[in-house]
Parts: structure tokens; sequence; C-alpha cells
């Protein structure tokens, strides 16, 4: 397990795991984790704050070929379905829309009785 793949996979992991920094609270950024090595399923990394340039140690135990199970509420095919068709665009559109929403959803979708 050392590819790039893999180790992206470990900073995505590590990040999940250890996402602010405990001296001021800011969160870690993906390029701010460096993978300093490992040994077998046992690895070292660094982490190093924007906010205040603060360096951690991280040793992380991750098993291989033992990647966790996603956990979604999409129905069965939704999933491929889905992938990869959220664009910016959508997300901007969505950010627009609820900048201006009152929070009316009776009105929004129509009342029910």
């Amino acid at each position: 397990m050392s590819t790039a793949g893999d180790e992206k996979y470990i900073k995505e992991v590590v990040l999940s795991t250890v996402e602010k920094c405990g001296a001021c609270g800011r969160a870690y950024s993906f390029d701010n984790v460096t993978i300093l090595g490992h040994e077998e399923e046992l690895w070292f990394l660094m982490v190093v704050c924007d906010g205040c340039n603060i360096r951690g140690l991280i040793a992380a135990l991750i098993k291989e070929h033992k990647r966790p199970q996603v956990i979604t509420d999409l129905i069965e095919g939704e999933s491929v379905k889905f992938a990869g068709k959220v664009t910016t665009d959508d997300v901007a559109a969505v950010r627009d829309f609820l900048n201006d929403f009152d929070g009316d959803f009776a009105s929004l979708f129509g009342k029910r009785e």
C-alpha cells in the first residue's frame, strides 16, 4: 500500500479524523498533510496549521484492504446514477436560491392536507 492513490486515501482518512488544529482551531487542508513514511500498516504523517504554523505528528494504523463501507440513504442504483452529476454551477444555483429563500417549504412544495 504505497501508491499515490493510497497516499491520497491515507491523507483523507487523517483529515476526517483530525480536522482542526488543537492550538487555534483552524481546519487543516489536504495540502497541509505530509506523509513521512510507513511500516506495513503503521503510517506517520505531519500536519501543519496555516493559522498558527504549529506542526503535529500523527501515527495512524490503517489496515490494508479494509476501507470503510460507504453509508448512504440512496436506494440501489442511485449512487451510480448520480455519480459525478453535481457541477459547480449546480452548487452555485442552490447557494443563490438559499440566499433568497424565506424558509416557507409549504409554499415551495405545495400544501399537503
